[in-house]
């Protein structure tokens, strides 16, 4: 299954980087992201989504087979819900310039 990429353009030196590491974000790190005034989500970079999609076929293929999963793919499937369950508005704080979640 194949889907148009939405591509957004977006002021990285807007982005407050943490641990005042740097003056700005240099790119948006995997996790909960919210737009504006829109519904959190979450954002997977390509290199965490390609691992995770890695885990998650050696899972369903395990399912399929009656067989256990191994521990490295077992704790990057809970590692995927915990990180879209930190979407859920009601994980929402109120955004405090010093403490923004992304990577820089």
């Amino acid at each position: 299954m194949t889907r148009k990429i939405q591509k957004l353009k977006v002021d990285l030196s807007q982005i407050p980087c943490p641990f005042n590491l740097r003056e700005h974000a240099e790119r948006v790190e995997t996790g909960p992201v919210q737009f504006n005034d829109d519904w959190p989500g979450v954002f997977i970079r390509g290199d965490n989504a390609l691992w995770i999609a890695m885990c998650l076929e050696q899972y369903m293929a395990a399912v399929e087979k009656g067989e256990e999963l191994g521990w490295t793919s077992t704790l990057e499937i809970k590692n995927l819900l915990n990180l879209l369950r930190g979407s859920h508005i009601s994980n929402i704080v109120e955004d405090n310039d010093d403490d923004a979640d992304v990577g820089c």
